[in-house]
């Protein structure tokens, strides 16, 4: 028995070893891929900018030689007030012809159309007129025109005080030029306005109208690259490069299908799997020549149940991991009842983090709220680990829902509000303060049939921490996300300190980033206590609900007294929107049904000062 123990060892030992290179190779190798991939989209937006800017180049040239050619602004004169444009006209000509301009006209600075120079010139759009009052005497990008079929960007110069030359660039040559320049076989670069609208056409479908996470963070001037994947236009899951050039208005990305980009990866995977299971058969060989100490593997296998039960719940595998325990999949032994299980092992952490878990547990399952994650059950084992059962979801928490779509709408973003309200009036009204309402907090998911519920989670540090050791008391909380007067004093924490968090909240579900962020912790309790956010109108390309708006403006004020005195206080400012009813359960079905298949399977990075970092406040005032 010995011998064969022996032999089993040494094979578990060498697959084990056999599978530390293999999970070594494949972290080498994704890594290695994903530096290549971002090497290759910058490089091909860094081609696709200078193209651009080449392109934009020619116009501006053709506009200042036309601004300083003697006799070029007596001719506009003459042709915006007297109507005589033919010396005008044969003046332009050459230089429209050299620069591939066309449908020329002349505006003057309020953008009333003075004179066609050409029958097919339209007229410009209402939003190029402050552009149109700034322009000095020089040549400029003030827009580009897309009521047509072939969109154009639009050039200007000064011709007098009150006279502009407007002129069209069309757009066709740079799709053309742009759409060649791509990576891999579904791969797209594009170009679009400050508004979101696409320039060159796609070589994949229409897309006029979408605004993608790319664009947003490129037109926000968050230039740089996501390898994590996100969603495009026609709703496929891709990475991709992304920059704005301001100076013209014109932004440029670059994208490739995330299946696309990572074959190579999974092609290594499922070789990594066959080599896996080709180990666990040589390991059940050898597991069949161990099979004479029965009784020896028959108290291994007793320990093992031991320590894969708690209570009647058996571990299935690993979730992940908090500030407070580990979180694992489980499964009743009788009622067959799928489970998130939490533990904390006493031997592994200090008294107070114990006592803080078991608090955890003891506040949550007095709150019996559908919006509140569920208890079902909790003890400690007879090695001193401490556990609870709580229902098991499966969805995403919002933190990592904007991170894979970018911004909620507005709708959407109200109807979440209202569901967590509705859990916060039933803690505060059991005294009950969460202290850490943030979006990795507030799960969603499908529960009962119903799409887009929320849970609430982690009510862990709801109370003050006033362990009697001669320790100042603390409590915890997440600085991105905590109200301003628990900076200054943890026992000022309230109903309407959990309302300022859920309204910041709100900001990074409509805006994709919380107002205060990116700085020590220190600078960002600064901004909380002295600055108010910006303003949601300046941030978002649509219009903004004003009683959506009003309503998160009356959450994060600075003074508690001048927040909504109660969860179901903001409630009701809620459904004073014309939006309280636009989001149907109809609407989120349908949302659940086409992303969720796709959006399961991604994987994304999130900001670590959003999602796991935590400060500790005194309570001495």
């Amino acid at each position: 028995m010995r011998a064969s123990l022996r032999t089993v060892l040494g094979v578990a030992a060498l697959i084990a070893c056999l599978g530390l290179v293999e999970l070594f190779v494949r972290q080498r190798l994704e890594q290695t891929l994903r530096d290549q991939l971002g090497a290759v989209l910058e490089a091909t937006l860094d081609g696709s900018v200078r193209d651009v800017q080449a392109w934009v180049r020619i116009a501006l040239q053709a506009g200042e030689a036309i601004s300083a050619k003697r006799g070029m602004r007596a001719d506009a004169a003459a042709c915006a007030r007297q109507g005589v444009c033919e010396p005008l006209s044969a003046a332009l000509a050459p230089y429209l012809a050299a620069s591939g301009l066309d449908d020329a006209r002349l505006i003057d600075r309020r953008g009333a159309l003075l004179a066609r120079l050409d029958s097919h010139a339209r007229d410009v759009d209402s939003h190029v007129v402050p552009k149109l009052r700034q322009l000095a005497n020089d040549t400029s990008i003030i827009g580009a025109a897309l009521d047509q079929a072939e969109p154009a960007l639009l050039v200007a110069t000064a011709l007098g005080d009150d006279i502009v030359l407007v002129m069209e660039q069309p757009l066709e040559k740079l799709t053309e030029q742009i759409s060649a320049t791509r990576v891999g076989h579904n791969g797209e670069t594009c170009t679009f306005d400050a508004r979101g609208r696409m320039l060159t056409k796609s070589r994949l479908g229409q897309g006029q109208g979408t605004l993608t996470f790319a664009m947003q963070q490129a037109i926000a001037g968050r230039n740089g690259r996501n390898l994590d994947g996100y969603l495009d236009f026609r709703g496929v899951l891709v990475v991709g490069a992304y920059r704005f050039l301001p100076e013209h208005g014109i932004g440029v990305v670059s994208e490739v299908d995330y299946a696309d980009a990572y074959r190579t990866l999974a092609s290594v995977t499922r070789a990594f799997v066959l080599l896996g299971v080709l180990l666990a058969i040589v390991l059940a060989l050898a597991l069949a020549m161990y099979a004479r100490g029965r009784r020896f593997l028959a108290r291994a296998e007793q320990a093992e149940r031991r320590f894969e039960h708690y209570g009647q719940y058996q571990i299935e595998a690993k979730l992940g991991e908090g500030g407070m325990g580990t979180v694992y999949l489980a499964n009743h032994a009788l009622l067959r009842r799928k489970a998130a299980l939490k533990l904390l092992r006493a031997d592994h952490s200090s008294p107070d983090a114990i006592e803080r878990f078991e608090r955890e547990v003891q506040v949550t399952s007095t709150l019996t709220h559908p919006n509140t994650v569920a208890i079902y059950d909790y003890g400690r084992t007879d090695d001193g680990t401490f556990y609870y059962v709580m229902e098991h979801l499966d969805g995403f928490d919002l933190q990592r829902l904007v991170a894979l779509t970018g911004p909620l709408p507005q709708a959407r973003v109200l109807a979440l509000m209202r569901q967590v309200c509705g859990s916060l009036a039933e803690a505060h009204a059991a005294g009950v303060v969460h202290r850490d309402v943030k979006p990795a907090n507030l799960f969603v998911c499908t529960r009962g049939g119903f799409a887009d519920t929320v849970k609430v989670l982690d009510f862990g540090i709801v109370h003050v921490g006033t362990i009697d050791r001669g320790e100042e008391p603390i409590v915890l909380g997440t600085p991105e996300y905590m109200a301003p007067e628990l900076f200054e004093s943890a026992t000022r924490a309230s109903a309407q300190s959990d309302l300022y968090s859920l309204g910041i909240c709100a900001y990074y579900l409509l805006t994709g980033a919380p107002p205060f962020s990116g700085g020590a912790t220190m600078d960002i309790g600064r901004a909380h206590l002295t600055e108010s956010p910006q303003r949601l109108a300046e941030l978002l390309a649509e219009p903004v609900d004003p009683e959506l708006e009003a309503a998160i403006a009356a959450c994060v004020r600075k003074e508690p007294s001048a927040r909504p005195s109660s969860a179901n206080a903001l409630i009701t400012l809620l459904n004073r929107s014309k939006l309280a009813q636009q989001w149907s359960q109809a609407d989120a079905a349908a949302w659940w049904a086409t992303h969720w298949p796709v959006l399961r399977l991604a994987r994304v990075s999130t900001t670590p000062s959003q999602s796991k970092r935590s400060i500790m406040v005194s309570t001495r005032a």
